[in-house]
């Protein structure tokens, strides 16, 4: 199941505005995905008050560049493994409502959370490379979503921290063995025809101790609706500076994608 960790991550993928997510629901950054063990939620006052948690055992697959989080369900001999917990706090002052991009009943809704996690290495499968194994990760979220009158916004601060079990190594994400990954994003879209075709925009940042600068990226898209989420075509435009923390180093993308849900 999903790990009750960022909205973004929450939200499935079949209902992003965007066609590919921003570095707060990305795994590779610290986020956890889908994770096997015990999870819970319950919804109080008409869904007014939304909790959730986990107790998981999680697998990292090793690498100084990413903290790239997977299920030991389908882990490698070489990834690492470890207990992780976590908790969520969701409120939804004008009613709930489901974790999806884009508006198409344009009645106001709005919801603000808050999280946090913590995974600990248990020593019983690290790979062999110093400058890859994980000790341990932290992380919070802070994030808030409004939808209402054909508009979608989405706000998301994450607070991922990191380290080696050898605190010597600098390389990648990590400086002198620790890290802490700041990442943000806001994302917003208007139906410009109702329920049919809307325009997307995003902004995104990341940055760890190791970066020279922070990695930013700036969308834009169109979205046409043919069946909400169930049918849909997809365009978006990415900008990015700064690639892997490096100064200087752009990378402009375009994704196309069509969706058929059955």
């Amino acid at each position: 199941m999903t790990f009750p960790f960022s909205r973004e991550q929450i939200t499935s993928s079949k209902k992003q505005g965007l066609v590919e997510r921003t570095f707060v629901g990305d795994h590779n950054y610290g986020v956890p995905d889908r994770q096997a063990g015990l999870h819970g939620s319950t919804k109080l006052m008409d869904g007014i008050f939304e909790l959730s948690a986990a107790v998981v055992k999680g697998a990292i697959d090793p690498s100084s560049s990413k903290i790239d989080f997977d299920t030991v369900v389908n882990s490698d001999d070489d990834f690492l493994e470890g207990n992780m917990a976590g908790a969520r706090a969701e409120i939804f002052p004008l009613g709930h409502f489901k974790p999806e991009q884009g508006d198409f009943k344009g009645d106001v809704k709005c919801a603000f959370a808050v999280a946090g996690f913590g995974w600990v290495n248990d020593d019983d499968n690290n790979s062999g490379n110093v400058t890859q194994d994980v000790d341990k990760v932290t992380g919070y979220e802070i994030s808030a979503a409004l939808r209402g009158g054909g508009f979608s916004l989405d706000a998301e601060y994450n607070n991922i921290q990191a380290e080696l079990s050898d605190m010597s190594v600098t390389a990648g994400l990590f400086a002198d063995g620790k890290t802490t990954i700041e990442t943000y994003a806001v994302e917003g879209g208007v139906m410009v025809l109702p329920g049919q075709v809307e325009l997307v925009v995003g902004y995104q940042s990341m940055d760890a101790d190791n970066y020279a600068k922070a990695w930013k990226r700036t969308s834009m898209g169109l979205n046409y609706y043919v069946k909400k989420h169930d049918i849909k075509y997809q365009l978006t435009y990415r900008v990015g500076e700064n690639v892997s923390g490096e100064d200087g180093v752009d990378e402009d993308e375009i994704f196309v994608q069509a969706q058929y849900v059955f």
